[in-house]
């Protein structure tokens, strides 16, 4: 073993070390059965859903796919409708997607998908210390600067919540890297390992590459017109070189273009909505901020001060410490690094300085209106400034190995307090663990069913994080779904999903089923479960009754429906529902409550005025279900109706009740009085004789307004 070697095993071996403490016990006891969810949290929750349903979807997509003997990046498993083909999201996560399947084969898939972010460490710390080292010549520097890239914060945060940018930051030295080699060297395969890495980051987060493309060409371009005005090198291999690169770029821009018309059939087609970006963008304060979330982590700690300092006294322009070939990078990538800084604050930065900066990059550059999470730039950033930090370090190295105190035990010494200061400071990690269900015999019944399956309840926006959890079970038990998450998910979504949304409220309609049988579906999976998403008791129960709906099995929450072709006779009152509400076992914490049971829009409130519900549509009912330790003798709630002329109709277990006008614009108080009875509910029913539509941005038909619900 030769001393060479030794070094790449002692920064493999760091990393080990700062992967295993930083994931903690929480995630290296759990493993085998639970995928991580947040960087921070330190718990262990049940099939918890969100976005880590999302990236484990795609890390275990290549061995199933296999298994199946379909393409390994086949995704046909989500967004079922119409005739819209198979949906598909291109090579996504390549290779670390197909690494993972590879060694899911040997580990299964949950741990496969955790080895990867404990081995990321490794990647991403090999990357940056083969690419610092190559600028500097400097072990120190380049372990101080492979640390600083591993260890921070914007990349971890990603790492245990959502994996993308997490490992995907290994690939972003190495187009840096082997273009120096190739320029060194003028050996083919470095040009040939230049073009493979910089298809990799497009295949892997085609999101990075563009911000790579964007902010880091100026040096490729500057680097590469040196190379060819190289009048010391034969003009033949140049050509040849060059060609490489040429068809390289020929081959990435093939791929690209095929994810830009995926682009344009998805709901991206339009780009993004400019205001939503002033949610997502990070803000000053997160400078300073440890973890501030996925999308807005901008810390980089003490070194940003070192950096500052560097800048201002001017000693980075010195010859007399640093080698022209560093000195070219600091030239090049400090004002990168600055700009792309500015640029993850989005339109905030316009906020704070009044220069409308970004909404111009927004409106102007081609495709930069493709993502509301400006903070993604920090992928660039984060690069630039570790082989600004590399630079820095090795200057320090060469200032105190001139002075007296140089010599190399204090250095060595320093290189390893300031990594462990680096180590110290961004270590804020904690992960939430989410335990993945194992089995489910429900959707073991239709496992491999070529069908179109609907799960409730599902979200009116197709990238919702709650419908990241029926990613998990299209894929393990290869069903064609209409529920998916992405965000190249397919613009007719926006139209399909108003139409079928109705059935979470348990509504299924003669139209509606018309509509599910013409597009194919045949099973509906009601999700009443402990854990979200989930629907009601009551809405499963209202389903059940359903004569277009036949229950085929039930177990642990999960009921599975079968859309009949033909109508079965069925009796569709209240009590028909309330009677399957308890024989598929009623639940103890629904008595004693109000329950909005159809037509009813989500509860709003404003500053100045009561609480409120709109109702949808011109009948609207709620149901109580009856404590029998807490008995009530009346119903209080106020009504307000926009519209002149609007009668109130009320009805009480399905005996008219009263009439009466509530069409002034005021708020009307009713009382409901409630006569002692048999029936173990009050099923209260709201019939008016209009209803209108705001128009503009609001599409939603309303009826009344109808304040909480008062039980005496």
């Amino acid at each position: 073993m030769n001393w060479k070697n030794k070094w790449i095993y002692t920064v493999i071996l760091i990393h080990i070390v700062i992967a295993l403490t930083y994931s903690g016990t929480t995630f290296l006891k759990n493993m085998n059965d639970s995928i991580p969810a947040s960087p921070v949290g330190n718990n262990i929750s049940y099939m918890t859903p969100g976005d880590h349903f999302e990236q484990f979807y795609r890390y275990s997509i290549v061995k199933n796919n296999i298994l199946r003997m379909n393409f390994p990046y086949f995704s046909g498993y989500q967004y079922n409708f119409e005739d819209i083909g198979n949906f598909t999201e291109g090579l996504v996560f390549f290779p670390f997607s197909f690494i993972s399947g590879m060694l899911s084969f040997v580990t299964g898939d949950i741990l496969a998908y955790n080895l990867m972010a404990l081995l990321s460490y490794v990647f991403v710390g090999l990357s940056a210390y083969y690419l610092v080292l190559n600028i500097t010549k400097n072990k120190g520097s380049a372990i101080i600067s492979s640390v600083f890239y591993s260890a921070l914060p914007f990349r971890t945060s990603f790492l245990y919540g959502e994996m993308v940018y997490g490992i995907d930051l290994c690939l972003l030295p190495l187009p840096i890297l082997f273009t120096e080699k190739a320029i060194e060297s003028n050996k083919k395969r470095y040009f040939l390992l230049l073009v493979i890495s910089l298809f990799l980051i497009s295949t892997a987060n085609s999101q990075m590459f563009y911000y790579y493309s964007l902010l880091v060409s100026p040096y490729f371009v500057f680097r590469f017109w040196n190379y060819l005005n190289n009048k010391k090198l034969i003009t033949k291999d140049k050509l040849m070189n060059i060609s490489i690169i040429i068809f390289g770029i020929c081959m990435i821009s093939s791929y690209l273009f095929y994810i830009l018309k995926l682009m344009s059939k998805s709901a991206l087609e339009k780009g993004q909505d400019f205001s939503e970006l002033f949610i997502y963008s990070p803000e000053i304060k997160n400078i300073f901020i440890h973890y501030s979330g996925n999308e807005k982590n901008l810390y980089i700690g003490w070194t940003l001060l070192i950096f500052i300092v560097f800048i201002i006294s001017g000693v980075w322009n010195s010859k007399k410490y640093l080698k022209e070939r560093e000195l070219l990078f600091l030239w090049f990538f400090i004002p990168i690094f600055l700009l792309s800084y500015i640029l993850t604050f989005g339109p905030n930065f316009d906020k704070y300085t009044g220069l409308n900066m970004y909404k111009w990059f927004f409106d102007n550059i081609p495709a930069a209106n493709g993502t509301r999470t400006t903070g993604r730039i920090m992928a660039i950033s984060a690069l630039l400034f570790t082989v600004i930090l590399g630079i820095i370090i090795n200057f320090s190295y060469n200032y105190l190995s001139r002075t007296k105190v140089g010599n190399k035990f204090v250095i060595k010494l320093l290189v390893i307090i300031v990594c462990f200061s680096i180590i110290l400071d961004f270590n804020y990690l904690n992960p939430i663990m989410v335990k993945v269900e194992k089995e489910n015999s429900v959707y073991r019944t239709i496992s491999g069913t070529k069908n179109r399956v609907l799960a409730i309840p599902f979200q009116h926006e197709a990238d919702h994080f709650m419908n990241a959890s029926y990613m998990y079970y299209s894929l393990i038990y290869d069903l064609r779904m209409f529920n998916g998450h992405s965000s190249l998910y397919p613009s007719k979504y926006r139209e399909i999903a108003p139409i079928l949304y109705p059935i979470n409220e348990g509504e299924f309609t003669k139209e509606i089923w018309r509509n599910v049988k013409n597009q194919g579906f045949k099973y509906i999976i009601v999700h009443n479960t402990e854990f979200e998403p989930r629907v009601s008791r009551l809405i499963t129960a209202k389903l059940i009754n359903n004569k277009y709906l036949n229950l085929v099995k039930q177990d642990k929450g999960y009921f599975l429906l079968e859309i009949l072709d033909t109508p079965k006779e069925a009796v569709e009152t209240f009590q028909s529902i309330f009677n399957q509400y308890i024989n598929i076992g009623s639940e103890s914490s629904d008595f004693g409550s109000i329950h909005y049971f159809n037509n009813w829009y989500a509860k709003e409130v404003y500053a100045d005025q009561r609480p409120f519900r709109w109702t949808k549509s011109n009948k609207s009912s709620l149901v109580y279900l009856v404590d029998k330790k807490k008995p009530i003798s009346a119903m209080e709630f106020d009504v307000k109706a926009p519209l002149a002329g609007t009668i109130l109709k009320l009805r009480v277990n399905e005996n008219q009740y009263t009439e009466q006008p509530i069409g002034n614009g005021e708020w009307h108080h009713i009382t409901i009085k409630l006569a002692e009875q048999d029936k173990p509910y009050f099923f209260v029913e709201l019939e008016i004789n209009n209803t209108f539509n705001p128009g503009k941005t609001d599409s939603r038909e309303l009826g009344i307004m109808v304040s909480d619900i008062i039980v005496k």
